[in-house]
């Protein structure tokens, strides 16, 4: 009896250690999600890296003019400063350019919030969130994007160039954090500075 008690003991203790694996309690370690609209380009998207190699989410490209819909399984989020780099596999298009199983990526860049704040985007490119940016990038006349990470050793003060303290050691695109300014358009926080967008930062300087 009590070898049976300690077995069920056991095995709960194993159960509950896997689920806050899986599921943290302390949110998303990095994230990007909302939409964004160009010329015929609609995106929608939400990808969320839940720490411990664990990230989850859908992105979908349609394009108003031919109706052709490309929906991406999430597999990679690559936060640095304002910008998130987002990957995975294609899992439904009527797009032949982007054929089912296909690796690719896209960029997005939070310029933050309020009236006259425009967000960018690439489209979405062959490659993973490793590849670069290898489209131009394009500014978003509708919609919101967000991007989200934990700042390092959940210290507001250490919110990097061209994001802001959102509470709880978060920071979020846009804004001065850091003592910074938010990067212009077109460029992205590397290091303390802004480079151009298309420009890699190596991943010494990554925020997280």
């Amino acid at each position: 009896m009590t070898k049976a008690i300690l077995t069920l003991v056991t095995l709960l203790a194993v159960a509950l250690f896997n689920s806050s694996a899986l599921f943290p309690t302390e949110g998303n370690v990095a994230s990007a999600s909302g939409g964004a609209h160009n010329g015929t380009v609609n995106l929608s998207f939400g990808a969320f890296d839940h720490g411990e190699g664990n990230i989850t989410g859908q992105a979908t490209f349609i394009d108003d003019a031919t109706r052709q819909k490309v929906t991406v399984d999430v597999e990679c989020v690559k936060v640095t400063g304002s910008q998130a780099d987002v990957g995975g596999t294609v899992s439904k298009s009527s797009n032949p350019a982007f054929t089912v199983g296909s690796a690719v990526h896209f960029i997005v860049d939070d310029q933050g919030e309020g009236t006259g704040i425009i967000d960018y985007f690439t489209p979405l490119a062959v490659g993973t969130c490793d590849s670069g940016n290898t489209s131009a990038v394009i500014a978003s006349d509708r919609g919101n994007i967000q991007v989200r990470f934990y700042a390092p050793d959940k210290d507001c003060t250490k919110c990097p160039v061209g994001t802001h303290c959102a509470g709880n050691g978060e920071c979020v695109g846009g804004g001065g954090g850091g003592g910074g300014t938010a990067c212009p358009p077109g460029s992205r926080e590397c290091c303390g500075t802004c480079v151009p967008f298309e420009q890699e930062c190596p991943v010494a300087c990554s925020p997280r």
